[in-house]
């Protein structure tokens, strides 16, 4: 009889532990988990930048504002540092304010990606790039910390329809430059620049 009543204690014991178990779920899963690169909450840092929209040339972006100077005329995003000038390599002559980031937005002509390929031969060092909502090649010149990297945009057909310089000086241009309050280093240079890019569009 003794035997009989621990094997049901022994029962009811297990029975009870098992109807009480919860199943314990990971902190970081929520309904609203997003399998993507972005968190739910993260904010686009695009989202509040100023819209840039050339009709003549059918295209838009966004750009931060209080970064970049637009002009409207030459289709120029730049940063002007507010103390550091350039010098004429030639003679030594003040060129004035510099920028150490531009942006030049052109329509493909004479002298643009075309020109760049064959007449100065520089297909051979291209680099292939894509965005949103354009892709080409690109092809990077310069020495002593200036210099430009041309990204020729091309279409469907592989042919290229619209080019977009992006000048720059580095640190290494001068051991003055790093010392501005003002300056953009190289690798935040071409962040901003890859955020602006992610928001250009044709527009026809």
């Amino acid at each position: 009889m003794l035997v009989v009543i621990a094997i049901i204690a022994v029962v009811l014991f297990v029975y009870m532990r098992m109807g009480n178990k919860t199943e314990t779920i990971p902190s970081d899963i929520t309904d609203n988990k997003i399998d993507s690169g972005f968190q739910a909450s993260e904010k686009d840092i695009t989202a509040d930048w100023k819209i840039y929209k050339n009709d003549q040339y059918g295209f838009e972006l966004k750009y931060p504002e209080n970064i970049f100077k637009l002009d409207k005329n030459t289709n120029t995003l730049s940063h002007m540092l507010n103390n550091f000038h350039k010098y004429s390599a030639k003679d030594g002559s003040d060129l004035g304010l510099a920028s150490d980031i531009s942006i030049v937005f052109k329509k493909e002509n004479d002298k643009g990606c075309n020109w760049l390929e064959t007449g100065l031969g520089l297909k051979s060092i291209g680099v292939a790039f894509e965005f949103k909502n354009i892709k080409g090649v690109k092809y990077e010149t310069g020495a002593e910390g200036e210099g430009v990297v041309y990204y020729c945009v091309k279409n469907k057909d592989n042919q290229n329809v619209f080019l977009i310089e992006r000048w720059f000086l580095s640190a290494s241009y001068s051991t003055d430059l790093p010392k501005q309050g003002d300056y953009i280093d190289s690798g935040k240079q071409e962040e901003i620049f890859n955020r602006i890019l992610s928001t250009f569009k044709f527009t026809k």
